[in-house]
């Protein structure tokens, strides 16, 4: 019967054949009875209006046939063809599975931002880094179009920028009146009033229908232990028929053989029978294996398949069924969304919008059925649709899954507005929605979670359902509560109690699926208008220091002493998964407040200092007292003066790699520019050593300090071999706390700290605590003379120490705020100046945060070559440039002693073919922090303690050698640390050494080009138009060519040589700025050399011809102060006149 002739109501019509349908097809689901479900919801959608659907108004869709397939097929109204394009409208292409996506780091705002194949290649990318992926599931789209998504605009010609008109585009479909959410379109119709009804009246039942059979299904697969319970099982069926279906569910624990030679056994189906099924199950998500009235055979088949946790169910036949015409309905409305009406490609999703977004339906007989949803759906006001939708998501299995993240993903298209409403319907159930990813999800890759990455990393999305939804505060407490097993009936407990305990057996520790929770908590934060909340609002990061309180001084560990632990527990690696997801929060959380003003940042420090002293001093109950006793403190002597320092030996006290709190402190300590004393005087403070005396005196700030110490002091003895009987374990959790992907999250951010304590604390107190805490006191001069340690523990002890001392008094990236770009060449050149590597070793080196970064590839090819295989079973690898190698510090702190020593030797080996000097020096280079709170580091050079390390590092070495006529061990590379600690001080107190060795220094350069700026405009350039001879002293930091001496008559020589004989008497050195080079003069002879300042391409701009920017190298600033206080200069100049390489020309100058 054709649609027009019938008399009933559609919706009537389709309402009776869906309840019947179960047993009038006696519970079989065929391939006809999907057949009949979609033509009666196609029929019941457009009522008579299906010529607006189809080309044929006479015509119906072909059996088996979706209406996008018809409509593409036939190219009704443009379908199957391109989009015209639409000013401000986004491609918003959904992705199939197999569809090609590219990613362009370049032009992208995160990994998330994504093309598809049309866009991109609409596009330019050249010479951007680029990469591409293929789809393994549908429900992702294109972003092309988006301006939230990219960092520049694509330019693409099929989805141009809004031009911002005020034109009324309020969606056709909503519950309430929506603001402008899209940009205006062309080609929308105008669609009868009693179509719009049809529409809505028809996909709300559809929604309905599937709610109501949803409230019966299960949340998780198990099997009833009797008959008895098996017939209590909440159902819809009216009859409560005794006809029973097991049903196996996919997951990802089981292979395909173990599933195809369970069915053989159980159901005595053949090889092939079996393999096709489990194909089904893989593809569907489940598969029915049987059905009948047996419920004794049926339970025990169940029972038996549970016995290797495979997921499966045993459930009336109607409700089963009733699910599988759910599955039908949801393709339904996939369908819906890639179809058109006439011309318009919006309306239907439109239509589905508004009916995901009302409520439900309130006399269906199920809506009560389900207790944990009804309780879920109570939390939230005006629950829609949509709502329970998400609640049900983990009741579904793979296939409609899928299709209904795509309809989400349909919806988010059409606007703002729309991706704002749907977030917050998603925000509302989210705690329940992690509540089934964690607990009961059997099938975690599919689950409704993971389109959270659609929408958190949406900035306006963020800030959305964070200021509204307080989803922030949300997921803080859903962490809590997890970890602290606050666990009842497959729910996590929110809010949670504040008492909770950690336990690392504990099951939640054990569960791999909590890593994507931190990944949304990140995805939130790391947002530019997220990070400017947590930046202003207090509350922010007081409930986040709560959160990491909870994992302060997790897992502790105790040195075993006499005997080997029995039992070594594999509890350290769930700690460390927990620990890597957490500290990235951190990180993301510390660099918010780069936004903040100086009160906000200071506000923010004392915050964190006060959870630390509370936990760390045994304030609130976090810590086992049992393993942590209360800080106490004892006198030291140390070079003749006492110093009052906490009492701790970490060879008997327990100590813990994770100190979550202090990694936050010290990501707060690297805004550097808001800790100056200019910033902080605004605050009514004097300089950063004020910012922690507001909340902490100078014994608490020692015990804040501390515990990160501790734990440097005990890789030092792990590393040394006195943790031996603490087995495997031990060993596991030094190589991961060092290893690439958590050393700067955690080992560096110990390390800053100790950096900051020297700059708020007396240097020399922070000295002595450092010795007393790795047992080295009596060693370095102590009138305590015990040693802790003997014979190569002794050494290696002290060689620990030394590195310690080294990494804090000359690491500058913190102090400086080093940027991306300067941090990620740094770590380039360090990895590759042990040799040429493949790029897959070498990002096994770099940080994963550095590899990253956008700029990551365009600093490896400004600082390496790339040297292409030449045979098929080779790499290519990277290669470090020549002059690159000047920037390499052997000391650098993320080298181990044996890459250090490769180093080392790769270059003196260059110093030799440069200098030909048998045995050269490496000269430290210098802390180049001059200004800002942590440029007072370098005062702990000038601190008893310290030089008195210095020399009984090397007294002792020597002492020892004579006394048993043998080196002691490890005495080279002691003595090495100490001569390099030694030169680093001589280095940094650079005026001082002069000063008593009776040379004159050197005047300094600026880092950029200000000078030669400054010099190339001089008034001289107006007198004799001589813009060259723009020069400058560098032994008095003036200008030799002043009027009084320029007007001289001097003959041939020029007044740099005048200014000489009244400067340095017969030696001079000059810089030529307009000329970019220096100028060397001794006893009337002169040479020209290499200019200290190259461009960002590593090139000297001679004459300044390009007009590039010039930075100051500071390798070959440093060979110039060498050559200065070596007395290299007549040398210099002596071996260009030999050479007969000098062009001359210094003589006029």
């Amino acid at each position: 019967m054709h649609p027009r002739d019938r008399t009933s109501d559609p919706l009537q019509h389709l309402r009776f054949a869906l309840e019947t349908m179960p047993g009038s097809r006696k519970y079989v689901f065929t391939p006809a009875t999907r057949a009949e479900i979609l033509s009666e919801l196609y029929v019941a959608f457009w009522g008579p209006y299906a010529h607006l659907f189809l080309p044929n108004s006479n015509s119906s869709l072909p059996l088996h046939k979706t209406l996008s397939q018809v409509q593409s097929d036939l190219g009704f109204a443009g379908a199957g063809r391109a989009d015209a394009p639409v000013p401000g409208r986004s491609c918003s292409r959904i992705f199939k599975k197999g569809d090609s996506c590219f990613r362009c780091k370049d032009c992208a705002l995160d990994d998330s931002c994504v093309m598809c194949a049309n866009c991109f290649h609409a596009t330019n990318h050249s010479d951007h880094n680029v990469s591409f992926f293929i789809a393994q599931q549908p429900g992702g789209c294109c972003d092309c179009g988006d301006e939230e998504a990219w960092r520049v605009p694509l330019q693409c010609p099929s989805h141009p920028p809004s031009r911002r008109t005020d034109v009324d585009s309020t969606p056709k479909f909503s519950t309430k009146p929506l603001s402008p959410g899209g940009p205006p379109m062309q080609d929308r119709v105008s669609v009868p009033h009693e179509l719009q009804e049809t529409m809505r009246r028809t996909v709300g039942y559809a929604l309905d229908f599937v709610l109501d059979t949803l409230d019966y299904s299960p949340d998780e697969s198990s099997v009833p232990s009797n008959e008895a319970d098996l017939r209590l099982q909440p159902s819809a069926d009216p009859m409560m028929k005794d006809q029973y279906c097991v049903v196996i569910w996919n997951d990802d624990k089981h292979s395909f053989e173990e599933v195809i030679k369970l069915l053989c056994d159980m159901t005595n189906r053949t090889r092939e029978e079996a393999t096709a099924v489990a194909n089904r199950i893989d593809e569907n998500g489940r598969e029915i294996i049987d059905m009948n009235t047996n419920v004794t055979r049926l339970l025990e088949m169940a029972q038996s398949i549970t016995h290797i946790d495979l997921g499966v169910t045993i459930r009336r036949a109607y409700d089963t069924f009733r699910e599988q015409v759910s599955e039908v309905i949801i393709e339904w409305l996939l369908d819906l969304t890639r179809s058109r009406l006439g011309t318009d490609y919006m309306i239907l999703r439109e239509v589905i919008a508004a009916e995901l977004m009302s409520p439900r339906r309130r006399d269906s007989g199920s809506y009560n059925a389900n207790a944990h949803a009804i309780l879920s759906l109570k939390e939230i006001p005006n629950p829609a649709r949509l709502d329970a939708l998400f609640l049900y998501h983990t009741r579904l299995w793979k296939k409609p899954r899928l299709s209904c993240k795509e309809i989400y993903a349909s919806v988010i298209s059409l606007s703002s507005e729309h991706k704002l409403s749907l977030a917050g319907h998603f925000a509302n159930v989210y705690p329940r929605i992690i509540d089934a990813y964690l607990l009961v999800d059997r099938e975690a890759e599919t689950s409704i979670k993971y389109f959270a990455l659609q929408l958190f990393t949406v900035p306006s999305v963020a800030l959305h359902v964070v200021r509204n939804h307080k989803l922030i505060s949300r997921l803080l407490a859903i962490i809590a509560a997890f970890f602290t097993n606050q666990i009842s009936d497959k729910h996590i407990v929110y809010p949670p109690q504040a008492d909770g305990k950690l336990d690392v057996e504990s099951p939640p520790f054990k569960s791999k699926r909590f890593m994507p929770v931190f990944s949304d908590l990140r995805y939130l934060c790391h947002t530019q208008s997220v990070q400017g909340l947590i930046a202003r609002n207090r509350d922010y990061i007081m409930q986040f220091a709560k959160t990491c309180q909870l994992f302060m001084c997790v897992n502790p560990n105790k040195r075993a002493v006499t005997s080997h632990v029995e039992y070594e527990t594999d509890a350290w690696i769930s700690v460390f998964n927990v620990t890597l997801s957490l500290s990235r929060v951190i990180k993301t959380y510390g660099e918010a407040y780069s936004n903040a003003t100086p009160a906000e940042l200071v506000s923010a420090i004392g915050t964190v200092v006060h959870n630390i002293l509370a936990v760390c001093t045994l304030a609130e109950d976090r810590l086992d007292r049992e393993k942590f006793a209360p800080i106490s403190f004892h006198d030291v002597s140390f070079g003749g003066a006492i110093y009052e320092v906490i009492e701790f030996d970490v060879l008997e006290g327990w100590v813990s790699f994770h100190h979550s709190l202090h990694w936050l402190l010290a990501e707060l300590f690297k805004h550097v520019d808001l800790l100056t004393e200019q910033s902080l005087a605004k605050v009514g403070l004097r300089n950063i050593r004020d910012v922690l005396s507001q909340r902490a005196n100078d014994k608490a700030t020692l015990t804040i300090i501390d515990f990160p110490l501790r734990v440097l002091s005990m890789i030092a003895q792990i590393r040394t071999g006195l943790w031996v009987r603490n087995g495997f374990a031990i060993r596991g959790q030094l190589l991961h706390y060092r290893d690439y992907m958590l050393r700067e999250l955690c080992y560096d951010q110990d390390l800053f700290i100790l950096q900051v304590a020297l700059v708020v604390l007396d240097p020399s107190v922070v000295i002595v605590t450092i010795l007393d805490r790795f047992g080295l006191l009596g060693y370095f001069g102590s009138d305590i003379p015990q040693y802790a340690y003997e014979g190569p523990q002794l050494s290696s002890m002290v060689e620990e120490l030394l590195y310690v001392l080294i990494t804090i008094l000359t690491e500058t990236a913190n102090p400086s705020k080093m940027s991306i770009n300067d941090a990620i060449r740094r770590e380039i050149i360090h990895a590759l100046a042990m040799g040429p590597c493949s790029y897959t070793d070498l990002v096994k080196r770099v940080a994963e945060r550095l590899v990253e970064d956008v700029s990551f590839e365009r600093m490896l090819l400004e600082v390496a070559h790339f040297k292409s295989p030449e045979t098929a079973t080779e790499s290519g690898v990277y290669e470090l440039r020549d002059e690159m190698y000047d920037e390499v510090n052997p000391f650098f702190y993320h080298y181990t002693r044996n890459k250090r020593e490769e180093v080392e030797t790769v270059l003196r080996n260059r110093l030799k073919k440069k200098t030909g000097l048998a045995e050269p020096v490496i000269v430290p280079k210098p802390f180049i922090v001059t200004s800002g709170p942590f440029a007072g580091i370098t005062t702990a050079f000038e601190t008893k303690a310290l030089l008195q390390v210095m020399f009984y590092s090397i007294y002792n070495v020597l002492s020892i050698t004579t006394s048993s006529g043998s080196a002691p061990p490890s005495a080279e590379a002691i003595l090495d640390q100490a001569i390099h600690l030694v030169m680093v001080a001589l280095v940094e107190q650079y005026t001082r050494l002069l000063r008593m060795l009776g040379i004159p220094p050197l005047s300094t350069l600026p880092h950029q080009d200000t000078l030669q700026n400054a010099l190339s405009g001089w008034f001289l350039d107006d007198l004799f138009g001589q813009r060259d001879k723009a020069l400058t002293c560098l032994r008095c930091n003036t200008l030799p060519n002043d009027a009084a001496i320029c007007l001289m008559d001097y003959g041939e020589h020029g007044e740099c040589n005048m200014h000489t004989q009244v400067c340095g008497g017969t030696i001079g050195i000059y810089f030529l700025v307009k000329r970019c080079s220096l100028l060397y003069l001794f006893a009337n002879n002169g040479t020209f050399s290499q200019s200290p300042y190259l461009d960002a391409h590593g090139e000297v701009d001679i004459s300044m011809r390009r007009g590039r920017r010039q930075f100051l190298h500071y390798a070959r600033w440093e060979e110039i102060r060498k050559n200065w206080l070596n007395h290299q200069i007549p040398t210099i100049v002596a071996r260009k006149l030999e050479s007969s390489l000098d062009a001359g020309g210094w003589e006029t100058l």
